[in-house]
């Protein structure tokens, strides 16, 4: 049996988006069924989806959300791929900060429909990024360029495409730099000095 630090596999997520878990580890870890895809980000240039940037705002819509920082650390434009997948925050930040970035951070994320797992060059997906809309929501957040790859809606005319089944897998596609506690010697030092003085008083 496989068992994660400070994140049980027997998990109930907030909101609508149930999940459950596997105890095998040639299984998926946690299983969100029939999930909702949009788009939140686009770090590629190329190609280019004229109809979805003016969808979602005109050009350069996605320049914030590419170079502000992420959950799980570094911005997508700083990893520079449009695999990154955002879920639901309050699953992803339940059991704290050391654990979201050890135990999620970096986790493969496959997404399937009726049977078909969706893939896109530049691949596997991965989660990388906490969703605040998600977390009442049944829905996960992609790239662009992965909403087309799993929707066919080149022009962006729905926005939001429903049916999808999202596998939080055992292994991980990147790893996030752990948390580190540093000591403040100069403080303990002086914690120290001063109990001493006490103790001789």
């Amino acid at each position: 049996m496989l068992l994660l630090p400070l994140l049980p596999l027997a998990l109930a997520v907030l909101g609508p988006a149930s999940a459950s878990a596997s105890a095998s580890p040639s299984s998926p870890l946690f299983t969100f069924p029939n999930l909702n895809v949009t788009y939140y980000y686009d770090v590629a240039d190329f190609p280019y989806h004229p109809a979805c940037d003016a969808a979602a705002g005109g050009p350069g819509w996605a320049q914030p959300t590419n170079e502000g920082s992420t959950a799980c650390g570094p911005s997508v434009k700083d990893l520079d791929t449009n695999a990154v997948v955002a879920m639901n925050v309050t699953w992803l930040n339940q059991n704290g900060y050391a654990a979201r970035l050890t135990d999620l951070c970096g986790r493969e994320v496959q997404i399937w429909k009726e049977g078909k797992q969706v893939t896109m060059k530049g691949g596997p997906f991965f989660l990388w990024e906490g969703c605040q809309a998600c977390a009442t929501l049944p829905r996960i957040d992609v790239s662009l360029n992965a909403y087309i790859a799993a929707t066919g809606d080149k022009e962006c005319f729905r926005g939001t495409v429903g049916g999808f089944d999202v596998f939080v897998m055992d292994n991980f596609v990147r790893r996030a730099r752990a948390a580190k506690t540093l000591l403040n010697v100069p403080a303990l030092a002086a914690g120290f000095t001063l109990a001493l003085t006490l103790a001789l008083v």
